[in-house]
């Protein structure tokens, strides 16, 4: 009998242990995941940048307008995402990106060109009839990319150098 009191505490003491392990890992993610969303908040809404990255999860994306300027009728960005343990083949870009002048989203049909596969993706995404004459920023949300609910992109359009 003393045997298997013995036994059931050492189980017991051996989950609580897992427990605790567990719980300090899922903190230590959630902090980890916080500090990626602030470190791209601030790049996205950096100053003048053309390229702005976003590195939460497992796939580092980055952003670059190709075509900044005012007066221009479409709008092209360089899509990359680079990953070493996530297929990236199964994402549809188009079905999982959405485009913003201010808040006013933009839903022309958007156009695209992929090179590479796997885990390292090269996008040229084209979203025509876009007007950013009045516009103060330019938003550009991917969503549902590994398990990250959105990334979203701001480009303060007074702050960075377009004609």
């Amino acid at each position: 009998m003393k045997k298997i009191i013995l036994i059931a505490g050492i189980v017991l003491l051996l989950a609580l242990v897992g427990v605790v392990a567990w719980s300090i890992n899922q903190t230590n993610q959630q902090r980890e995941s916080k500090n990626n969303t602030q470190q791209t908040q601030q790049q996205a809404t950096g100053k003048g940048g053309l390229t702005q990255t976003d590195k939460q999860g497992a796939v580092e994306v980055a952003l670059t307008w190709l075509n900044p300027g005012r007066n221009e009728t479409s709008l092209k960005m360089d899509v990359s995402m680079n990953t070493h343990s996530v297929d990236l083949n199964s994402y549809n870009l188009v079905q999982n990106v959405e485009v913003y002048a201010d808040n006013r989203q933009i839903t022309s049909q958007f156009g695209l060109n992929t090179q590479g596969e796997g885990h390292h993706v090269q996008n040229v995404l084209t979203v025509p009839d876009v007007n950013l004459r009045q516009a103060k920023t330019l938003k550009v949300i991917l969503k549902n990319l590994d398990n990250i609910p959105s990334r979203t992109f701001i480009w303060d359009l007074l702050q960075v150098n377009i004609k």
